[in-house]
């Protein structure tokens, strides 16, 4: 399966995830990655993303050291929605939206 397919089925515990660059799924597909747990970070940025195993381990040491932040599934949602679209201007755009609404309307997003 190509990486930058226009849609990839990705398969978790609970299902399938349909990811599309359909700018209306963005914030949803970024959401959805955001809130993986953090035991399958370092499984899928090396599914996912073009990051050396060095790259990938400095990225969950870092996650390790602080959680609350979610280091790896910012960074694992953000490498996604670039592929997507291939376009790393939307993907910051997206991880904006996702901030706003995370921190306004927290009860929409969790």
């Amino acid at each position: 399966m190509e990486r930058s397919s226009a849609r990839v089925r990705l398969i978790n515990e609970g299902g399938a995830v349909p990811v599309s660059s359909n700018e209306s799924h963005l914030l949803e597909i970024f959401q959805y990655f955001l809130n993986v747990p953090d035991s399958m970070i370092e499984k899928l940025l090396m599914i996912y993303t073009f990051l050396t195993p060095e790259e990938i381990k400095q990225t969950v040491e870092n996650h390790e050291h602080n959680k609350e932040a979610r280091i790896g599934q910012r960074l694992l949602a953000k490498t996604l929605i670039t592929q997507l679209t291939n376009s790393e201007q939307k993907a910051e755009q997206v991880g904006n939206y996702s901030n706003y609404f995370h921190l306004n309307f927290p009860e929409l997003v969790d």
